[in-house]
């Protein structure tokens, strides 16, 4: 629960969450709060909630133009499942790819390398506890 739900989850009412931050809504939100300094937060929260909302769009404008003016911002957007906003913020996460000196180290730091896990790694033979062959081989 954000900041701002908290006066308006006390109404109790299902749509709370979706009407309450439309902006067309709040005057008949904060009339159905009836304490005045509970209805006083809530609209301190919404003054905070609208000064975010135009800050958010501002930072992702620019983060989208410093990071166009990549080389690797392009290459990186070309793989699926990597947006604009991931790839920006890949670039300032890896800072330049040409510091790792292979690419599973590179995928690795930055958070997109293949993990395999188990946790069927032993089984319970004759009251022994026998560790479990593995049937995944990988090459390379």
């Amino acid at each position: 629960m954000t900041r701002g739900e908290g006066p308006l989850s006390q109404l109790g009412h299902p749509l709370y969450r979706q009407a309450s931050l439309c902006p067309r809504h709040r005057a008949e939100w904060l009339g159905k709060i009836s304490e005045p300094g509970v209805r006083r937060r809530a609209e301190f929260y919404y003054q905070q909630l609208d000064a975010l909302r135009t800050l958010r769009l501002e930072v992702r404008r620019d983060l989208l133009a410093e990071s166009k003016k990549h080389q690797a911002w392009k290459r990186l957007c070309g793989i699926p499942s990597i947006g604009p906003i991931r790839a920006a913020v890949l670039l300032g996460i890896l800072q330049t790819p040409h510091r790792f000196r292979t690419k599973r180290q590179l995928w690795t730091y930055g958070g997109v390398g293949i993990e395999t896990s188990s946790s069927a790694d032993h089984r319970v033979v004759d009251g022994q506890l026998e560790r479990k062959r593995s049937r995944w081989r990988f090459a390379g």
